[in-house]
């Protein structure tokens, strides 16, 4: 089961990658890896992981960059969300520390049962908000939340949260 998990991953962000902006060029990779459903009532705390393809920046204006992004995220309950949208990282003049944002819409795969009030939506939202620190020139580690949404936006349904360590390395 993992192993055609992974597979499906693969598959989609192969995809993903023919089709987002800029990735001939891309500028940076990132990989996560944290924890999916924490604040569940009634769920499980699941393994997760991440992994972004961000093309170079589009948009250049005093502290804040803008990329394309496509983004494939999956847990040890075998979901997948797989997206692409925008990432920006604001550094408001500061030399190490940043903060980043992403918007990212795409299709969820739920990978078993699912409780009735957990995501139902093929297609889904992900947005996520993150703080950290730069490495390197071409290096960052960061802590985000991500949180995956429908477009009922309705408190009967109200999505899922991942916490993740986040590295990216830039080419």
């Amino acid at each position: 089961m993992v192993f055609e998990t992974i597979g499906r991953t693969i598959a989609v962000v192969g995809s993903l990658l023919t089709f987002a902006p800029g990735t001939a060029n891309s500028a940076e990779w990132v990989a996560g890896l944290g924890a999916d459903d924490l604040f569940d009532i009634d769920g499980v705390p699941a393994f997760a992981g991440l992994v972004e393809l961000h093309s170079d920046p589009f948009v250049r204006a005093f502290w804040v960059d803008v990329s394309a992004m496509a983004s494939v995220l999956v847990d040890t309950e075998h979901d997948i969300f797989a997206g692409i949208g925008l990432h920006s990282l604001l550094h408001f003049g500061m030399d190490r520390v940043f903060f980043e944002f992403s918007l990212a819409a795409g299709g969820y795969f739920p990978g078993g049962e699912s409780p009735p009030r957990k995501l139902t939506d093929r297609f889904q939202y992900r947005t996520s908000i993150g703080a950290g620190y730069r490495l390197t020139e071409s290096s960052r580690l960061s802590v985000s939340m991500d949180h995956l949404f429908n477009s009922e936006f309705e408190n009967y349904e109200p999505g899922s949260e991942t916490i993740l360590l986040r590295y990216t390395k830039g080419f």
